[in-house]
């Protein structure tokens, strides 16, 4: 008999990716979302994808539902908070937190051997601090979950629409920090891989650290990527230290991204890249992933 898993926001980047490979792995994948009729759980249903309705933000929508499954993916979403809470940080960051402790309990409750928990580490970045909090209560509580690391999802090159003309016939790749800054990238479409690892081999993930990276590149070099791909020059803002530091940075991107690039422009994130690949094989690297990915090169069409 195959072997369940139960998705939390699986019509998202993340949820998507980890239904896409259990169910490649032959695991019957049920899944948590909102509204059934939306055309992403449409196309999840065709897959194979058993959905269940229900709310990340309301414990009781799906608290009944999590008996009898052999795992669980849990992923809170600042992003969706923030954007229609006014952009307050600080009260997202709490939400999320609020989210990612009730689903991890309730699935503790209901007795799921292997809980994955996607999370960043403790920066002083709110939408870190949110995941990191919860990292902590996880340790004090002493749940077995495997805390999945991401990193700067590749998506986010189209999501924060981070190419724009630079009005001479090249682009400029918009990521306001250093150019020797080192962003470790993952493809968000992949992360599924990581978590077919971790649920596949319970006995050496659970209660363990997973990081999911396949590069560790300064935005020069991504550019320098983008260009040879593209056959047209990408350049970067050069920003120097003070331009970073200045208000009139954190007015462009805003206070969120602004912490998260003099994070990256610090050097403090950290990514063993051939290890985390050698977890999931296969998976893109930067250069793969703008070589293969379908919305990228629809972003890119537009751009034109």
């Amino acid at each position: 008999m195959s072997k369940s898993i139960f998705v939390f926001t699986v019509t998202g980047e993340q949820g998507s990716s980890v239904a896409k490979y259990m169910l490649e792995a032959e695991w019957q994948v049920s899944g948590l979302t909102r509204n059934l009729e939306s055309e992403s759980a449409k196309k999840l249903a065709e897959s194979g994808v058993k959905l269940l309705k229900g709310d990340l933000a309301d414990r009781a929508s799906y608290e009944h539902l999590l008996k009898g499954h052999d795992a669980v993916f849990v992923n809170a979403d600042f992003w969706t908070v923030y954007t229609h809470n006014g952009y307050n940080g600080d009260e997202a960051g709490k939400e999320e937190t609020r989210q990612a402790m009730a689903a991890i309990d309730a699935c503790n409750q209901a007795g799921i051997p292997h809980i994955v928990y996607s999370t960043l580490e403790g920066e002083d970045i709110p939408h870190w601090q949110s995941k990191h909090l919860v990292n902590e209560w996880i340790r004090e509580h002493n749940i077995p979950v495997t805390q999945l690391y991401t990193s700067s999802f590749n998506s986010n090159m189209y999501r924060f629409d981070y190419l724009k003309s630079d009005g001479q016939g090249g682009l400029l790749l918009n990521i306001q920090t250093l150019d020797d800054a080192r962003v470790p990238t993952v493809s968000s479409e992949q992360m599924g891989a990581w978590v077919k690892t971790a649920v596949e081999n319970p006995e050496e993930w659970k209660g363990k650290n997973m990081y999911a990276c396949t590069d560790y590149l300064t935005v020069k070099e991504m550019a320098h990527i983008l260009s040879e791909y593209m056959g047209k020059k990408v350049d970067t803002p050069h920003l120097t230290p003070e331009a970073l530091e200045s208000d009139v940075t954190v007015s462009i991107v805003g206070f969120e991204i602004w912490c998260q690039n003099k994070v990256w422009a610090s050097g403090t994130v950290i990514r063993d890249v051939e290890e985390s690949k050698r977890i999931a094989p296969g998976v893109w690297t930067f250069k793969e992933w703008c070589e293969k990915s379908e919305k990228f090169h629809e972003y890119l069409a537009q751009l034109k």
